[in-house]
């Protein structure tokens, strides 16, 4: 599974609800399409009596918080949350305008034009969902516990992921993000356990706290130029990280960020880094290679590189290694040495490589 930048529309496919019911049997629909002409009219479009065994669905038209509701109880969950027995799985509302209007559609959340509100898929059973086109935000926690949603693609001109808006989405393998995307809030891919690659939009200047917290398939990071800061535990847990590219104009890498990288084996640290807080690469028990770029060593947070590979290898610029293995850099790396240098840790031999770096 992956995240790519810059995403074009999936889509459904014209064959007749091929995973479940036909829906041109009953109502004022067809081919598995329901179009509204008035808002709050989707319970008279679908009666009560088909709502719970419809699989696959094309809404058309706006839909305020009456209709969201509905199509929440269709998909598995009423306005308190509670489950219901509905089979809604594949939902297309590529064609639908979210409006104002109607009541709650869960807990206290009222639907807000051209928004995908906080909440509004909550835990329900969906597997597939294609968003309205002109939507222009997506709220918190959209898709929050949505643990059966496989993909989804973002519409152009979102520019916010909002905070846990996919977290604990356990079977999430693609994510579709436009290049329009600047900000990535914290938690909002917490939990994806089934993602492997990711690849984040040029536009993003920080990785938020817990941004990817447990994605636990998670083997392949390539984060933009612009990236400046990464959060707190921003990748902690990404038990199947292998390798990670830190952009040169980094400059804070926060408290734990990737605590539990237990397959993460080499990193390099560009010379833009002005600070590395507290265990941020603690229990990365693979972690054998690291490479600062920094002239002048960094002063560490504490435990930093705790419990890291041992032996371990600390590689710094040319003629810079006798002042790294002077300061607390010293307690963690059994060898440190410039780029080209062959012999040991000793602190009197000549760390000048016979190669230039």
């Amino acid at each position: 599974g992956c995240i790519y930048g810059g995403g074009v529309n999936g889509a459904f496919g014209d064959e007749t609800n091929a995973i479940g019911k036909d829906l041109r049997v009953k109502g004022d629909y067809s081919n598995g399409v329901v179009t509204l002409q008035e808002a709050g009219t989707l319970a008279s479009l679908i009666p009560e009596s088909d709502k719970y065994s419809i699989t696959k669905l094309k809404v058309v038209g706006p839909l305020n918080g009456d209709d969201i509701r509905y199509l929440r109880e269709m998909a598995g969950r009423d306005v308190n949350g509670n489950e219901t027995t509905g089979s809604l799985i594949d939902l297309d509302m590529s064609e639908a305008t979210i409006v104002e209007g109607g009541e709650a559609y869960f807990a206290s959340y009222f639907t807000t034009n051209n928004k995908v509100g906080e909440d509004m898929f909550y835990e329900t059973h969906i597997e597939k969902i294609l968003l309205p086109e002109n939507i222009t935000e997506i709220g918190s926690s959209a898709f929050y516990g949505c643990s059966s949603l496989t993909n989804i693609t973002i519409p152009k001109g979102i520019t916010k992921i909002a905070s846990s808006i996919f977290r604990d989405c356990s079977a999430l393998t693609s994510i579709i993000l436009p290049n329009e995307v600047t900000e990535i809030v914290s938690s909002a891919f917490y939990g994806c356990s089934s993602l492997t690659n990711i690849t984040i939009p040029n536009g993003v200047t920080k990785i938020s706290d817990h941004t990817f917290y447990g994605c636990t398939s998670l083997a392949h990071i390539i984060l933009p130029d612009g990236v400046t800061e990464i959060g707190g535990f921003a990748f902690g847990a990404c038990s199947s990280l292998t390798e990670i590219n830190i952009p040169d104009g980094v400059t804070i890498i926060n408290n734990f960020t990737f605590l539990s990288c237990s397959s993460l084996k080499s990193i390099i640290l560009p010379s833009t880094i002005t600070s590395i807080g507290k265990a941020a690469f603690d229990y990365c028990s693979s972690l054998s290679e690291v490479t600062s770029k920094a002239t002048t060593p960094l002063a560490l947070g504490t435990d930093v590189f705790l419990r890291i590979a041992s032996p371990a290898t600390l590689y710094v610029p040319t003629g810079c290694a006798n002042t790294y293995k002077a300061t607390d850099w010293a307690n963690y790396f059994s060898v440190i040495k410039a780029e080209g240098e062959t012999e040991s840790n000793d602190a009197n031999i000549n760390d000048i490589p016979t190669e230039e770096w």
